[in-house]
């Protein structure tokens, strides 16, 4: 009787001490793993929306290795090796954008405004015309030195501009190493992904239905999201794109890009909206014609497009979505545009499942906010 107590102490100390070594290592190992976490989301994302196909095609071949094989190099087929080809078609036009801005400001340094504004691409030198002319007359009357004002910014662009110049080569030369990767672990999460979900969910101590309605959100979730979000920020981007190209826009690519990534969090018009009045300037009827593009085209894809992919399975109010999202951004970066919903979504499970099992005996905070 005397010795069953400190059996009892000694066996809750050996596992405090499991546990806190064990979440150690986790941390360790996320360390470790973080700078690839981008490849193994997109991989993840990939193979989330191709599984049904997979599905099929592992029934047909009967060879899960081989199957994986097919999924991938078609995967990289289709969908990657388009990204890299416009990958490369925007490094170009940023790279003609960023020695332009380079020789603008050069230019404007020595004083030769006309010369400057010349060196910009044509998007911009109606813009860039029209607006030095009435800052040069309104800094003239308000008795200021319009050039002595900017040169401090324009400095300070600059520094700016070369260092991303060099974090986009570095980026350059990641990409081939990134690409493997996203290869080899596309191919391992077709052939072992099924299998290693359920191992990871078999360590967490929680009743099986419990364990399996989480699962499920999270998946629902982050597949609604990936599919949902990502691919209407795409084809936002490719139609802003094409209309850019359609009215003779320089540097479609690049302003498509922006375009797209203001999708994400549903503000396309913050690039088209600006590009469209640059053009208006130029050419009314041009500039007319991408107003029109940007809300009647690029903007409404948003409103149908994006609830259609979505649907009803992520089960979450768009308020919530929304600030999830850029709560997200703000947490993770980019990766919490889908972590940051996931993470929501889990929260709400666990307090419906406590609700569920404890409902009768839930804290009266519960009960006032109806959680």
């Amino acid at each position: 009787m005397n010795g069953t107590p400190l059996i009892l102490s000694r066996k809750f100390y050996l596992q405090i001490f499991f546990f806190i070594a064990f979440a150690f290592f986790l941390y360790q190992l996320f360390i470790l793993i973080k700078p690839f976490l981008p490849v193994f989301l997109v991989s993840a994302l990939l193979a989330m929306a191709f599984q049904p196909v997979f599905v099929r095609l592992k029934r047909k071949v009967r060879n899960v290795n081989l199957s994986a094989f097919i999924m991938t190099t078609g995967i990289f087929i289709l969908t990657v090796i388009p990204l890299v080809i416009l990958g490369v078609v925007f490094f170009s036009e940023a790279g003609k954008l960023f020695v332009a801005s380079k020789n603008f400001m050069e230019a404007f340094k020595g004083g030769d405004t006309p010369t400057a504004i010349s060196t910009l691409p044509s998007i911009f030198r109606s813009p860039a015309e029209y607006f030095s002319n009435h800052l040069q007359a309104f800094f003239s009357y308000a008795d200021l030195n319009f050039k002595s004002l900017l040169l401090e910014k324009i400095q300070t662009f600059g520094s700016r501009l070369v260092a991303m110049g060099g974090q986009i080569a570095r980026n350059l030369l990641l990409a081939g190493v990134y690409g493997l990767i996203m290869f080899i672990t596309l191919f391992f999460a077709f052939r072992d992904g099924e299998s290693l979900v359920n191992k990871v969910l078999a360590l967490i101590p929680m009743e099986e239905d419990h364990k399996e309605t989480v699962a499920r959100r999270a998946y629902e979730t982050f597949r609604a999201v990936a599919v949902g979000v990502f691919i209407t920020a795409f084809v936002q981007g490719l139609m802003a794109m094409l209309g850019f190209w359609i009215a003779g826009v320089e540097l479609p690519v690049l302003f498509g890009f922006l375009t797209m990534v203001a999708s994400l969090v549903g503000a396309s018009f913050l690039v088209t909206f600006p590009v469209a009045f640059t053009v208006f300037i130029a050419s009314k009827g041009w500039g007319m014609f991408l107003f029109l593009w940007s809300a009647l085209v690029v903007g409404l894809l948003d409103n149908f497009l994006r609830p259609y992919l979505i649907g009803a399975r992520i089960k979450m109010p768009f308020f919530v979505m929304l600030f999830s999202i850029l709560a997200g951004l703000k947490a993770y970066g980019l990766l919490g545009i889908v972590l940051g919903p996931v993470l929501v979504g889990t929260v709400i499970t666990f307090v419906r499942i406590y609700r569920q099992e404890y409902g009768e005996k839930s804290p009266p905070i519960f009960e006032k906010f109806k959680i």
